[in-house]
């Protein structure tokens, strides 16, 4: 099964259409912090490039991680604790 998703997600969403989609939505070329409370804004453009894309958020979090273009993420849990990252904008 782990092999069909990641077979599907390689297809649906290829490196290159994440590349394209991160600067399209104004995100930069990674994602520092997915969080809803701490990061509205970088939260909202997320959700509007997953839905561009048409994948679930939960699928393009996970894409992002395993491409190594998100290194945090509070999507499952917006009120977790959250690493602080001094000089860093993660709302931006």
């Amino acid at each position: 099964e782990w092999r069909a998703n990641a077979l599907a997600s390689a297809i649906l969403m290829p490196l290159e259409m994440i590349r394209t989609n991160l600067k399209r939505f104004e995100l930069g070329e990674k994602i520092l912090v997915l969080n809803k409370k701490f990061a509205p804004k970088v939260y909202t453009r997320f959700c509007e490039m997953a839905n561009y894309m048409g994948v679930s958020h939960q699928a393009l979090s996970i894409r992002l991680t395993q491409l190594g273009l998100l290194e945090h993420n509070y999507l499952d849990n917006p009120f977790r604790q959250v690493n602080i990252f001094p000089g860093k904008e993660w709302d931006g």
